[in-house]
């Protein structure tokens, strides 16, 4: 370790620290950072890169790897899966022998998962025997999307990635979306999102968990509401294709008044009465491979969805797409672009990283970066004309803006 370098990222933590702490009143009631400025997010983003690398400096390189090696995802799953956060009331304490009562866990276990649980900040111990909600078990114990999310890690995402080493000896070059590590996971299940259409409660789960990963501030919609140019569209239509549950649609059409929403997904993810309709906010099924039925519309938006799928799945998305394209109509896809190694913070380097490898293990898909892109747009079509890439300061996600072309009316009319 060079005691210069951690000098430094010592000043880095210290100084960041401060300026983020002079700028706030105080957090959030659950303990969660308030809405930054951006230059703060800055600030933010910077000092979360120097406590991780900070951290691999003081713990070395055989401690690091001991300490990702260990173990501590059966402790968060048996906080979550027993429902421990809501053993006693918020406000309230309680003994090891009380929260044995009501989760009917025998009260050595309890007393073991909890205080490994009150290293990572979930319960604390005060006096001994007492156990205290913390922000994080608070969290757990109020917010059901929180509890969704926790719910598809452990029941879906980490058993996927525990599999994906076996699923690339198993089938080596495979792109299958049937042939992944969440595959032999879930033996006999379909591939991901067939198995989420035979199991509505899951899907409405994972639609749950995307809004809470959506609500971060690196992947929040807001960066989506303020950095691309909506305003200059003028009244116009915007089908937010693969859209869930139409959460980015809500947060646009508040922003937006002259632009009306159309959101599509499958009847399981959309709801049962699929034709919904909210005020300038349409919800329809359609799946993606299929003709698209909204014609003419001003933009096509895709928000973390091709990254779900292999290259020629994507192809055939955006064929799909074609006759229902007018010229000059925009396809924006707010994706992750990987950037090039080393040109982003740690902190950000590490999160599209490790969705990129998320996106191996459940779908045999990937995220890619400028040049993967371009290089799909064009296998689609080569009318898919691209304009530019927007990344607002402090967002994971891109905004990539493509125009069609079309052949029957000339350049510029």
């Amino acid at each position: 370790m060079s005691a210069a370098t951690a000098t430094l990222l010592g000043q880095v933590i210290a100084t960041h620290t401060q300026r983020i702490s002079d700028s706030l009143d105080r957090l959030k009631e659950d303990g969660s950072m308030p809405d930054l400025p951006v230059e703060l997010q800055r600030v933010r983003r910077e000092l979360l890169d120097a406590i991780l690398e900070l951290q691999q400096l003081v713990l070395g390189p055989k401690e690091a790897l001991f300490l990702w090696a260990r173990n501590n995802q059966a402790t968060i799953r048996a906080v979550c899966e027993f429902d421990l956060a809501r053993s006693f009331p918020i406000g309230a304490t309680a003994s090891f022998a009380e929260i044995s009562e009501v989760t009917g866990i025998p009260e050595h276990n309890v007393r073991r998962i909890i205080r490994h649980a009150a290293t990572e900040g979930i319960f604390e111990e005060a006096p001994k025997g007492t156990v205290r909600h913390t922000a994080a078990s608070q969290m757990l114990a109020e917010d059901e999307v929180v509890r969704d999310y926790m719910d598809v890690c452990y029941g879906e995402i980490f058993p996927a990635m525990h599999q994906t080493v076996p699923a690339m000896k198993k089938w080596p070059q495979s792109q299958d979306r049937a042939q992944t590590g969440f595959a032999l996971s879930q033996p006999g299940q379909p591939a991901f999102f067939d198995y989420l259409g035979a199991h509505p409660e899951r899907a409405r789960k994972f639609a749950s968990a995307m809004s809470a990963y959506s609500s971060g501030p690196e992947n929040a919609v807001s960066h989506l509401c303020d950095g691309y140019p909506w305003e200059a569209l003028g009244p116009g239509t915007v089908v937010d294709m693969g859209g869930s549950t139409g959460y980015v649609s809500v947060a646009l059409a508040d922003r937006f008044p002259q632009l009306e929403f159309i959101v599509q997904d499958t009847p399981a993810t959309i709801g049962k009465d699929a034709s919904t309709e909210t005020p300038r906010i349409k919800r329809i099924a359609h799946d993606l491979f299929t003709p698209q039925p909204v014609h003419g519309a001003d933009v096509y938006l895709l928000r973390m969805v091709l990254h779900d799928f292999g290259d020629a799945d994507c192809v055939r998305i955006l064929r799909a797409l074609i006759p229902a394209l007018k010229h000059g109509a925009k396809v924006v896809l707010n994706e992750f672009c990987l950037p090039e190694p080393g040109t982003a913070g740690l902190f950000e380097e590490k999160q599209v990283r490790t969705m990129d490898m998320n996106m191996l293990s459940l779908f045999n898909s990937r995220e890619r970066d400028v040049d993967d892109w371009k290089r799909l747009l064009a296998e689609a079509d080569t009318r898919f004309r691209w304009e530019r890439v927007l990344q607002p300061e402090g967002s994971n996600l891109s905004m990539i803006e493509v125009s069609w072309q079309s052949e029957e009316c000339p350049e510029g009319k």
